[in-house]
């Protein structure tokens, strides 16, 4: 949706959060639709394995 509202991303900041494919994929589109490498943030989400009691 974002890439669909907005033409050039170079005045944003983007903040993005989930998978990390998705943060990663997120991450390369943003940057080709003129998104300065130095204004994205993101927390990729992953989990940790079930520890033994």
């Amino acid at each position: 949706a974002v890439l669909e509202d907005f033409e050039n991303l170079n005045d944003y900041q983007m903040y993005c959060c989930g998978a990390p494919q998705m943060v990663e994929v997120a991450h390369k589109a943003f940057i080709a639709h003129g998104l300065p490498e130095d204004e994205f943030f993101s927390d990729a989400f992953t989990f940790a394995a079930p520890t033994k009691k």
